[in-house]
């Protein structure tokens, strides 16, 4: 099956190869398939099938067919009904995502398969990337997998946890500042053997076959849902995983797997909220957010991508934005669910209950929130999230008061 990459901004294209400095005009590149040559048949099996890994979808993704790819059983996620908002709102078509169910319990395990098999392929011997947590760990994982060195610069504001758990994988984590680990990442992936697992999309070094993994998400839920939903809510940093969603989306229509497309949901912390700056000021641009700030650490992001913004715009869909306290209850609302989520993970979850609130939602409308990565990488966090214990010896009294017995 062919498969090319393409200029987003002149739509020149080139061969699948090392092209990580972008198209010759300055714009990104992008991934592109011939879907009309897709095996009917190979698609019915996509819809009816469960496999061992997002690789099923192998036809739709960068790597050749001589290339084995390094991967850990990762995709394949569950989706599960929110029972405390169907409770609360009697809404029962609202459900999560479980992405922390991934090998290095994140979304990101979806972007390094593929980013970190790709550099395999294309000779590369090094991965540098720049993280909050999630990405960097995850990196270091595949990387150490596929016998590549890796470098991750960390942000200061990531838990120690981060970094250890990427040192445990082997590679080398270096703490920086906020904004210093681009031009690190930038500084790093101009020497040769480097391969930047960046932002897609970022100018300089940047990475066009890591989203392509996030796509494999449109595609499962197609298969759990038995169609599309009406609605997908995704935390939003750079805009990544959103652009990688809504990419699978229009894919899979193009691909006969689906005939209708969901509307994708933008969320967004209160402090860090570029994306939806541009949408309510209709603007073509997306701004840059100097203080940026959010208990949501992993989407604290000046600024984002503005193929993200165009796929909110395409999909007919928005932003919603909520605050620090709003998260924090959603991190609560998770744990009665059974899941440990961290903050970034559960802003689609406090976007979904704002809708519901509002009555947004249509009662026969299915929406998705995209439940990211788990608290327990953030432990720091986890007393404010959390009912502290109690502390009693045994015989010596108090069961009735702790029963709560008259």
């Amino acid at each position: 099956m062919q498969k090319w990459l393409e200029c987003m901004t002149c739509r020149a294209q080139y061969p699948v190869g090392p092209l990580t400095n972008g198209c010759a005009c300055g714009g990104p590149l992008q991934m592109r398939y011939d879907l009309a040559a897709l095996d009917p048949g190979l698609v019915r099996g996509w819809l009816a099938a469960r496999g061992e890994s997002l690789w099923q979808y192998a036809a739709l993704l960068p790597l050749s067919e001589s290339h084995r790819p390094v991967t850990m059983g990762e995709g394949q996620t569950p989706l599960l009904p929110c029972e405390t908002l169907r409770r609360r709102y009697g809404h029962a078509g609202v459900f999560l995502k479980n992405e922390a169910q991934n090998p290095t319990w994140s979304h990101k395990d979806r972007y390094h398969t593929t980013a970190v098999s790709m550099a395999k392929a294309l000779g590369f011997s090094r991965v540098v990337t720049a993280s909050t947590g999630n990405h960097g760990i995850s990196a270091a994982a595949y990387a150490g997998r596929g016998g590549l060195q890796c470098l991750v610069f960390f942000a200061a504001e990531a838990s120690p946890v981060m970094w250890q758990l990427a040192g445990l994988y082997g590679a080398r984590a270096v703490v920086t500042s906020f904004d210093g680990r681009g031009l690190l990442v930038q500084e790093v992936a101009q020497h040769p053997g480097w391969y930047p697992a960046s932002a897609f999309g970022a100018s300089g070094a940047s990475d066009p076959f890591g989203i392509e993994g996030y796509k494999t998400i449109a595609f499962e839920l197609l298969r759990q849902l038995g169609g599309a939903p009406d609605a997908v809510l995704i935390p939003v940093g750079s805009g990544n995983l959103l652009y990688g969603i809504w990419k699978g989306f229009q894919e899979a229509k193009g691909a006969g797997m689906t005939t209708s497309l969901p509307r994708i949901i933008a969320c967004q912390a209160a402090g860090a909220n570029a994306l939806d700056i541009s949408l309510r000021e209709n603007r073509d641009d997306v701004p840059v957010l100097p203080d940026a700030y959010s208990v949501a650490t992993s989407t604290r992001e000046k600024t984002a991508g503005v193929y993200a913004l165009r796929a909110v715009r395409e999909s007919g869909g928005r932003a919603v934005v909520v605050d620090d306290a709003e998260i924090l209850a959603a991190v609560r609302l998770l744990g009665q669910e059974g899941l440990c989520a961290e903050t970034a993970s559960a802003i689609p979850v406090a976007c979904a209950s704002q809708l519901l609130e509002q009555g947004a939602v249509a009662r026969e409308e299915r929406i998705v929130c995209i439940v990211t990565s788990t608290s327990v990488k953030w432990p720091e966090l986890l007393p404010e999230m959390s009912q502290p214990p109690q502390r009693m010896l045994a015989g010596a009294g108090g069961i009735e008061r702790l029963l709560g017995s008259p």
